[in-house]
């Protein structure tokens, strides 16, 4: 009532200050509307009361007071009828202010102080009502406290009842059982900690033992288990174990076929029959196993996943899940750049580390790198799979790979590639091309090092060289071709040993023997795998 009555001033107070400011009429019509709601709702509210009142006096169950009851019967009408004294003086009020009454100054201080007293008597009936809800409450509380206590002593008394009878079955039980479940616990708690060299003997043949038998099957297969992912994992990345072996929802057949966008690697040892030819047997499996333990760590490093090696060749592939597909491309350049400086150190440590002298300046590896749609997942037969992924552009990697020898480099990436790593490493275009089984020709760049890495005059040989090639490619005859060798030839004094040059010069020569062929459009075929 106490809200009431200040919230039909506030609203008073508002309408008296639009209709003054000139509000539109829905605009007032609305402070109307909520006068009139905030009042029925009111009076609501009191039926909604009497109506409480009558069923706590109708329902002996309640145990309260049925004299205080009455006296809040009695009271409820008064705080009504007080309330609607109220409303009536406010609306004489408002009905004033609607009809643009003017009030004298006195007459406005004389109506103020009459609302004055009239919420004071509401205020002081509200106040009585509340005494005696709160001593209802109190009565309440009362009861309910002591048929609380009455409940809690008789469960108090069942409970010691129970707990009696409950220590002497469990002293009975528990001198056959501690030992096996202590046993069992003590097991479980080693399995926790890593520890599979458990067994638990239990002589009886109840529950407990059947239960222990579970266990050391359990454990059992556990240790299988570890021991399979420890000896498959040297075989196959243990991310891919963990894949294979843990993803139990779903089937291998489901696992097969996924079209993924990653990116291969392909990297091969120069020379390595000369080498092979100048080993014996073991010394070259001894070379084989520390080189591709230190390719293979660049990989591991760059979160990459080791498909397979072939001979002395290494293919590696990033991609989901193992790695994010906006970072797979610089993670694998990464770790090829990282491949060329691990080769530095093992022509150190290879005569030490085989104990035989030889001559390992001359051995280097190509790379080649390419990005693009593959299929990947468990391919092979019934009884035997692998995990691998297999698409145009692994093939373009490979042909990458083998690539190197003809331009002099060590490091070549596709196209699409390039445009992932181009902010972040130095590269020099080297060529389009076709290679063998694709029809789509794609720009080859040659990977020198990080963004920053190269002196500024190592920078300028290689756009002097991209100059000279954006030449060759775009000349439609003789005229260009030869502008297109002057630049080379510049380039070439440079760089005199730069073999990517005079691969473009004998193909100038070519062209100037020949002549530019009628369907040249700047793409060179690699006829060669």
């Amino acid at each position: 009532a106490a809200r009431q009555a200040s919230a039909h001033i506030v609203h008073i107070d508002r309408y008296r200050s639009l209709k003054r400011n000139g509000a539109p009429a829905a605009r007032l019509q609305q402070e109307l509307d909520e006068i009139k709601q905030r009042k029925d709702r009111f009076k609501e509210a009191m039926n909604k009361a009497r109506a409480l009142i009558k069923q706590g006096i109708a329902d002996p169950a309640l145990g309260l007071d049925n004299t205080e009851f009455a006296r809040l019967t009695e009271e409820l009408p008064q705080v009504q009828s007080a309330q609607n004294l109220l409303d009536e003086t406010l609306d004489d009020f408002l009905k004033k202010i609607r009809d643009d009454v003017v009030i004298a100054p006195a007459d406005m201080i004389a109506m103020q102080e009459h609302i004055t007293v009239q919420r004071g008597i509401v205020t002081k009936e509200i106040n009585d009502v509340s005494e005696i809800i709160d001593n209802l409450t109190r009565a309440s509380a009362n009861e309910a406290l002591r048929i609380e206590t009455a409940a809690l002593r008789y469960t108090i008394g069942i409970t010691l009842i129970a707990a009696i009878v409950g220590l002497i079955l469990a002293a009975l039980i528990t001198k056959s059982l501690v030992r096996p479940v202590q046993q069992l616990v003590a097991s479980t708690q080693q399995v926790r900690d890593g520890n599979l060299d458990v067994d638990v003997r239990v002589a009886t043949s109840d529950e407990i033992s059947t239960l222990a038998d579970s266990f050391n099957h359990m454990v059992g297969g556990l240790k299988q288990r570890d021991l399979i992912q420890k000896t498959f994992g040297k075989y196959v990345d243990p991310r891919i174990v963990k894949t294979l072996i843990g993803d139990q929802s779903r089937t291998l057949s489901d696992k097969l076929g996924d079209r993924r966008r990653m990116t291969m690697l392909f990297s091969d040892v120069e020379r390595f029959t000369d080498l092979s030819e100048r080993l014996p047997p073991d010394k070259l499996v001894a070379f084989l196993n520390h080189y591709f333990e230190a390719m293979a760590a660049t990989v591991r490093e760059e979160k990459g996943i080791i498909d397979k090696y072939i001979g002395d060749s290494v293919m590696a592939f990033w991609g989901p899940p193992f790695v994010e597909e906006t970072e797979q491309a610089l993670h694998a350049c990464v770790s090829a750049l990282a491949q060329l400086q691990a080769l530095e150190g093992l022509r150190v440590r290879l005569p030490e580390l085989l104990g035989q002298q030889m001559d390992l300046q001359r051995l280097n590896i190509r790379i080649g790198i390419a990005t693009g749609e593959v299929t990947v997942g468990s391919i092979g037969s019934e009884t035997q799979m692998n995990y691998t992924v297999v698409g145009d552009a692994v093939n373009l990697a490979s042909r990458l790979e083998a690539a190197n020898k003809l331009y002099g480099t060590r490091l070549l990436i596709d196209e699409a590639t390039w445009h992932m790593v181009r902010r972040a490493l130095e590269t020099r275009y080297v060529d389009r091309v076709r290679v063998v089984g694709k029809q789509q020709p794609t720009r080859i760049y040659e990977v020198i090092g990080a963004y920053g890495s190269i002196q500024t005059a190592q920078a300028a040989q290689a756009r002097a060289f991209e100059s000279a090639l954006a030449q060759l490619q775009s000349a439609g005859d003789s005229v260009g071709v030869a502008s297109a060798r002057a630049a080379f030839e510049d380039c070439l004094a440079n760089t005199p040993h730069d073999k990517a040059t005079q691969l473009m010069l004998a193909r100038i020569g070519g062209f100037e023997q020949k002549g530019l062929p009628h369907s040249w459009d700047g793409v060179w075929t690699l006829n060669e795998k």
